[in-house]
């Protein structure tokens, strides 16, 4: 509301202000609604990080769904593993991702999965009984979100781990807590309104979506790279004139290996890692 015409976040493809960010993901909750979700229904979710994922976690708040965003490597066997302690009544993938095996076999899965009835395709060409992602993007919003809104106090979201030390982990987090969260790195990173954050790490790990949970606090821009090579994200500093970067320690070393007075870095103030420790 104070910030309407601010940069929200941006990708390779699509941009946001704060006051098309608000409509769209009204439409998107709406829609989600319509299809007959349940509140506290819980969605499956693994897509590349993007200004779209920034759509559907906050449509998911606004029509009180529960995400879990799953590592955009992860295959039948890890989804599987999800889809077991989680009953999604949602499921969201690009399935051009997948070998088409592979797919048949998740598709197989997903068929038998107690309360699983709704499956959106991010993909080019929807796959036979998918929904396409602009039927959810697409139509008016509804007066049916307004009561449906995570409180304070209620889980709204489900992290999950990559099993890099172990079987995956599936972490409850209710609201409150990732917006005291968010506070706190906001505090910690002295972030403002003219800050531009580069996601340079997924989102569906704590290095990405725990620096996101800043913007309910501080309206700072997000970024969000095409890709993860260390020379484009490091020309995407320059270019859109990024001030801090949230990465990971693979990603780190990657930046740090390269010449770096070649690129134009003089306004980039901050960096954050996280997930584990930077051995450097």
């Amino acid at each position: 509301a104070a910030y309407p015409n601010k940069l929200a976040c941006r990708d390779a493809v699509e941009t946001y202000s704060w006051k098309r960010l608000d409509e769209v993901t009204d439409d998107i909750a709406a829609n989600l609604v319509a299809l007959g979700i349940a509140r506290d229904a819980r969605a499956l979710v693994q897509m590349a990080s993007s200004a779209r994922e920034v759509l559907l976690r906050i449509a998911f708040k606004k029509a009180g769904i529960i995400g879990a965003f799953v590592p955009v490597q992860w295959r039948r066997r890890e989804i599987e593993y999800v889809v077991e302690r989680i009953a999604p009544a949602l499921a969201i993938l690009a399935t051009d991702a997948f070998a088409a095996e592979e797919m048949d076999a998740i598709d197989a899965l997903f068929a038998v999965a107690p309360g699983l009835a709704h499956r959106i395709d991010l993909g080019a060409r929807p796959r036979r009984d998918w929904r396409p992602w602009d039927d959810l993007v697409e139509g008016g919003a509804s007066p049916g979100i307004s009561d449906r809104a995570f409180a304070y106090n209620e889980v709204s979201l489900i992290t999950v781990s990559s099993g890099t030390s172990g079987i995956a982990k599936l972490c409850q987090w209710p609201e409150a807590a990732q917006i005291c969260v968010g506070k706190g790195i906001g505090e910690r990173l002295r972030v403002t309104a003219e800050d531009n954050i580069g996601v340079f790490a997924p989102m569906s790990g704590a290095a990405g979506v725990l620096a996101w949970t800043v913007s309910a606090s501080v309206p700072a821009a997000y970024t969000f790279p095409a890709t993860f090579s260390p020379d484009a994200l490091l020309e995407l500093v320059g270019e859109v004139g990024i001030t801090i970067i949230t990465t990971v320690p693979v990603i780190l070393a990657r930046l740090a290996a390269e010449p770096l007075d070649r690129y134009d870095l003089s306004g980039l103030r901050a960096l954050r890692v996280g997930t584990a420790a930077a051995d450097m």
